[in-house]
Formats: structure tokens, sequence, C-alpha cells
């Protein structure tokens, strides 16, 4: 799309709302005009950046994504609100939400989900339901730029791996009527209840904590795993990883983050040399989101580039995101576990392991110490 495309119907405000309660207003004219006008007047304003702002499309502009990807692209603001279904009171009920970067409303025609299961992990603080929008939303504009140029959903399966109650898969409507098969699956079988229920649209189906998955091999085209892999440990990650490696067709493409130098997850600083897998919080419940597992891009162009062709590894989400390529090949886990030869940091990241596993375990026995002396 061009800037000439950008345009707001009438009278739309742009709204923001500066640090001090300063706000600035633009009212456009009583004729659509290009809304990138008053956006660079908004991005060349020398204060404080926008908290939030808000655009309404005029019903003749590109969809609502095209839009907020244009904006993204060519006018960066670090808080973006493009009006959907809710309209501009919606969004002016949630112009005070701190820290938005993107957020659409609700896909239209789709029901929430009780907040217990859409909440089932993540902090709870506040008006949560943005959050779940946003997140939602930001992952499938990250699941779209991963995917190669040509790509068609006509007649594409596709598999949200770790769907929850389908916070991801609810904004891929649009391709479900250009003829994809959307296929979702969890281990929290309330969710996926609730999913076969109230979004029968999307093929729900639960999985157990190892493999298989109840589809048969070489059956997606597509598969993307939002905070997966970020939480399986030393003795899931390999076999599941396989499984992965199994149900996708020839040259499929699998779509993952994982918690890599981008995520800021560690009381150090990130140090390739110390970090090869190493799986924290072991024993953590899926309810508390299990382990985390950090891996430093070497480790993964090693291990997982033999099953997979490594397309790209980049930031992403707060986290990082590999896009991989099937090979066709036929692997073991231990193929996959095995040291990569000649790499001198799967030795070094090794020992720096062990020392973290020590001071986590002195830091549970210090916990439970103060526990019964509490009771004492």
């Amino acid at each position: 799309m061009t800037a000439g495309e950008l345009r707001f119907v009438a009278a739309t405000p742009v709204w923001w709302q500066a640090q001090a309660g300063v706000s600035f207003c633009l009212e456009l004219g009583e004729a659509p005009v290009p809304a990138v006008e008053a956006l660079a007047e908004v991005a060349a304003f020398d204060g404080p950046l926008p908290e939030v702002l808000m655009l309404a499309p005029d019903t003749a502009a590109p969809s609502a994504e095209a839009v907020q990807n244009w904006l993204l692209d060519h006018l960066w603001l670090p808080a973006l609100v493009v009006a959907g279904d809710g309209g501009l009171p919606a969004l002016a009920g949630r112009a005070r939400t701190d820290d938005v970067r993107t957020l659409s409303t609700r896909p239209a025609g789709l029901p929430r989900p009780p907040i217990e299961l859409a909440f089932r992990v993540g902090d709870q603080a506040g008006d949560p339901w943005p959050d779940f929008d946003l997140i939602g939303s930001e992952c499938r504009r990250e699941i779209l730029a991963s995917l190669p140029a040509g790509w068609s959903w006509k007649g594409s399966r596709v598999l949200d791996f770790g769907c929850g109650v389908g916070r991801v898969l609810r904004h891929f409507t649009s391709e479900l009527q250009q003829g994809a098969e959307l296929h979702g699956c969890d281990i929290h079988e309330p969710s996926i209840r609730w999913m076969q229920e109230h979004t029968p649209q999307f093929h729900a189906f639960v999985n157990a904590e190892r493999p298989p998955l109840d589809r048969p091999d070489s059956f997606f085209d597509l598969v993307w795993a939002m905070s997966v892999f970020t939480h399986l440990d030393l003795e899931s990650w390999a076999g599941w990883l396989l499984e992965m490696h199994r149900i996708l067709k020839p040259e499929g493409l699998l779509v993952a983050t994982y918690l890599g130098s981008s995520s800021a997850v560690l009381d150090e600083p990130w140090n390739d040399d110390h970090i090869g897998i190493n799986s924290l919080s072991a024993g953590n419940s899926w309810d508390a989101a299990g382990p985390l597992t950090l891996l430093s891009d070497w480790w993964l162009r090693a291990h997982w580039g033999r099953a997979f062709e490594v397309v790209s590894l980049r930031p992403a989400l707060g986290h990082d995101m590999a896009v991989l390529r099937r090979r066709d090949v036929s692997l073991t886990e231990e193929d996959l576990e095995r040291p990569e030869p000649d790499e001198p940091r799967e030795l070094s990241s090794a020992r720096h392991y062990a020392r973290q596993l020590y001071a986590e375990a002195a830091g549970n026995q210090r916990g439970l110490d103060e526990q019964v002396s509490d009771r004492g």
C-alpha cells in the first residue's frame, strides 16, 4: 500500500496522552485526507513519546492489518491501536493502557473465553483483556512476517502447537476464508474443550506431555509454536522437535519462539559461552509456566539444524524466533542431543549450567529453611 491509500474517516481524532498529563489531539478535515500527513506531525513532535495512539481507518481504506503494518514500517511509533469492531468508544476506554505497541480489538464474531482460561498463565493485574488481544495480534504479525514470498493459505494445513484457548488462532479467521485448515493442540483439556464447543472452525485436540500427536505423518504445511520450546526441558525438547519433523510435509515450515539473547530472563549478562541449552526451574508445573529453557543461537543451529534448515533467527515478541524448514532426514533423539564436535562452547556452557543449577538449588534450600524457621 502507499501513503495515499492510508486515510481516515472525516473528523476522526488521533489521540495522544503524553507524560505529565499533556494531551495532543489532531482533528482531520471534513474530507478524508491521507492519514500519513497527520501522523508525520505527531512523529515530529518534540516531546515525550506517546503512550497510546488511536486510529480509525476509513471503511474504504485497506485492511486494519495492512494499515497497522504500514505505519510500523514507515512511521514507527511505540504505541498503535487500530479500531476494530469496538470502534472509537471502545478504544477510548483503553487509552491509558500502559506499554501498548499494537492492539487490534477482538476478531469479530468470536466469543471471548472465560477469564480463567484466557489467563491461565501470566500476569492478571489490571484489565487483562487488552493484553490478550495484543499478544494474539502481535503473534499473527510475526508469523505472517516469517512466511516465504508466494505463500498461499489455500489448501494449507496449519497447526498451532500449544494453542491454549486459541489466543493466536482466533486472529486467523481470514485465512480460514482463504481455504486454510487450522488445527490447534494443547495439554490443557479445559481450554481445548472450550475451543471445541465455541470455536469449532479450529480443529482443536488435546495432546499429552510427550509425543506423539494425534495426526498422521507429513500432515501439515506449517506449524507454529509460540512460547512452547521456551518451556521444554532437557528431557522433552528433542522428542517434540522430532514430532514437529514427523507431522510436517517435506520442506514444511516450523516457526518457534525460544528464550535467546533477546529475552530478559537472566539476572546476569548474556554470554554465548555460558548458554547452550540451559533449562532452569525444573519441576515447575505447567500452570506455573513450567521450566524456563534458554538457547543460544549457535546451539540451536547445531542441534535443531540437524533436522531443519535454519531459515532465519531474529528477535520477536520479547523472545527470539526461529523459522525452520524441514530436512529430509531420519534422526533419533540421541542424534539431536549429541554434542557438536569441535565446539568448545558445548563444554563451557555445560560448566556454567552446573553453576546455575547449584545456585538454584541453594536458593530453594534457603526458601525451605525460612519456611521451617517461620513455623517454629
